[in-house]
């Protein structure tokens, strides 16, 4: 076959093989994370604070890995214009990536999965939400999300999966929110604890008509209105213009697809709808919020 190739040729066809195996043979060896965490989970703005990044990987890796700590903002290339483009705002992190450095390896757990710990100093002047990526060979592994708002706050743990086991999920702290869902009202509005007991009303009653089934139409009603009300306080601790108009509906959005997670709980939202005979206006009126927003911070 290789006969009357010229030599250079004759080597670099099996180079090339031998190069391509060894890809594979890196990339195979990417690490399985098992679990990762960064704590704590929310800081203060304008603070230099500690953050510690922690990651269980599988155990039998052939080639050390070498784990990066990177920190992207949120946002995404283009200009925020329509609802669509708030939307992808609020779901993808592309900003301004900066390296924090490597995790170190700190022993082994129970189970013989390999530990990585790293320490990492941040400050930013600005609160906002921001995503913690571990990657390797420049490949992410997974992603963590880190808050940075106007005060420190400890979230509860994420339930994950065993939230999602039944209608009314996980509420470890007894505040009719659950886990899942406070969580990702701090993620959404990190700079304003106003915005986030605005979201907060609304999600207990989103989380209500997804949860209580063989209402009356007298009951539907009941909660369709103070859904109403809610929509009308989250427009009012934000005033309205047309940028604060698309954030408004994506956060709503992004807000009760988080409620709304499994299909049974949707499907629940829309049958107690349809009981409803009549629809309520979400007009903006500092009333029609829960809680007195002269008592929390923007």
């Amino acid at each position: 076959m290789f006969q009357n190739m010229k030599p250079h040729l004759k080597w670099s066809v099996p180079l090339a093989v031998i190069i391509i195996l060894l890809v594979l043979f890196l990339l195979g060896q990417n690490p399985q994370i098992i679990s990762a965490t960064v704590s704590p989970e929310v800081i203060v703005k304008g603070q230099n604070q500690e953050i510690t990044v922690t990651a269980v990987v599988k155990s039998g890796l052939i080639v050390p890995v070498k784990i990066q700590v990177v920190m992207t903002g949120r946002g995404y290339e283009g200009q925020l214009k329509t609802q669509k483009d708030y939307l992808k705002y609020y779901s993808v992190f592309k900003r301004n990536p900066k390296s924090l450095g490597y995790l170190q390896q700190a022993g082994k757990d129970s189970q013989g999965n390999r530990v990585y710990v790293g320490k990492f100093n941040i400050q930013k002047d600005a609160p906002q939400t921001v995503q913690i990526k571990l990657t390797n060979f420049g490949l992410t592994l997974t992603a963590l999300r880190l808050a940075i708002s106007t005060r420190s706050f400890v979230l509860p743990p994420d339930p994950g999966e065993a939230g999602k086991q039944t209608l009314e999920g996980i509420d470890s702290d007894n505040d009719d929110l659950r886990d899942d869902v406070q969580r990702e009202i701090m993620f959404l509005a990190p700079e304003s604890e106003k915005l986030r007991m605005a979201l907060g009303q609304e999600a207990k009653i989103a989380q209500s008509l997804a949860t209580q089934s063989g209402l009356t139409k007298k009951e539907s009603d009941e909660l369709l209105s103070k859904e109403s009300d809610a929509g009308g306080c989250v427009y009012a601790v934000h005033p309205t213009t047309e940028q604060t108009l698309h954030i408004n509906y994506a956060l709503e959005t992004k807000l009760e697809n988080s409620v709304l997670n499994i299909p049974a709980r949707k499907k629940l939202k829309k049958d107690n709808y349809k009981i409803a005979g009549i629809q309520f206006t979400g007009f903006p009126d500092i009333k029609r919020c829960s809680f007195n927003p002269a008592d929390y911070l923007d």
